[in-house]
């Protein structure tokens, strides 16, 4: 039976030997390129950002769309308590929870 030895993790902090075409270059393009970077480092993250808030918006007007479900559901059953009723019911006693409750946008 083998006995399987973890694997260690070697760490290469020196230059020379991650990256040595890097010292090839001035400090102007180093500077350049860390710039360059970090631009699309923020440029993707604001991707990111975007995509998540369009997510959460969908999930958020899904719910919502299922609330207002719910209401309908409740109201037609007799089961919606009466002050979520009151709240929800127009001056001429139509139940209008869509009226009162507007859909998440952006």
């Amino acid at each position: 039976m083998a006995i399987l030895e973890e694997k260690k993790k070697i760490e290469v902090t020196d230059i020379e030997k991650l990256r040595p075409e890097l010292l090839e270059l001035s400090v102007n393009e180093i500077d350049r390129k860390i710039a360059e970077l970090m631009m699309a480092k923020e440029k993707k993250a604001a991707i990111e950002a975007e995509k998540q808030r369009e997510i959460d918006l969908q999930i958020a007007q899904t719910a919502f769309d299922n609330m207002i479900d719910a209401f309908q559901v409740l109201n037609g059953l007799g089961r919606l308590p009466d002050r979520i009723k009151a709240v929800l019911t127009s001056e001429d006693g139509s139940f209008q929870p869509g009226r009162y409750l507007k859909k998440p946008r952006t």
